[in-house]
């Protein structure tokens, strides 16, 4: 496999992660397509020719990711570069306020960009060549209303990639 390019996205089940994995099919890369939703990743697989490897993960779990990482170093030498899409929004209201859509928010939007800088970091490192794409928000610049829980791990996410 090292003539085509290889591209990791999590995040890959729906929204942007989607499109970007039809995006790329079209250019002729592979792709790793990484999320939560097994039954949506194959559906997307099919659709863009089951020629691509599924590293199922919930981005949130460190131990999750560590093993889609090595599923797809497995199958490729290089990755060419890797997509950090995952994410969730839940719109908050400060009549049902709860801390628990913070914590979700952040471990699944921050922590999950963490979970796997932590492995591509290295891999890169070792193969000299690649690069590292982390999706953000406008909401990382300025909050919007009912983004408290989404908006402050878009602002972490754009003061890390800085």
């Amino acid at each position: 496999m090292k003539n085509k390019k290889i591209v990791w996205i999590t995040g890959a089940s729906s929204g942007i992660g989607e499109e970007l994995s039809y995006k790329f099919a079209q250019k002729g890369w592979k792709i790793a397509l990484t999320a939560r939703r097994k039954n949506k990743l194959d559906k997307i697989n099919k659709k863009i020719g089951n020629q691509n490897l599924i590293c199922p993960a919930d981005v949130s779990f460190k131990s999750d990711v560590k093993k889609a990482f090595e599923m797809l170093e497995k199958k490729y030498d290089n990755i060419d570069l890797a997509i950090l899409n995952a994410g969730v929004y839940t719109s908050v209201s400060i009549n049902d306020f709860d801390s628990k859509v913070f914590r979700q928010h952040m471990e699944i939007n921050y922590m999950g960009v963490v979970n796997a800088l932590e492995q591509i970091i290295p891999k890169m490192i070792s193969q000299k060549s690649g690069h590292i794409a982390i999706i953000t928000s406008p909401t990382g610049w300025r909050g919007l209303p009912k983004a408290a829980a989404y908006g402050p791990t878009k602002s972490a996410l754009k003061n890390l990639a800085e």
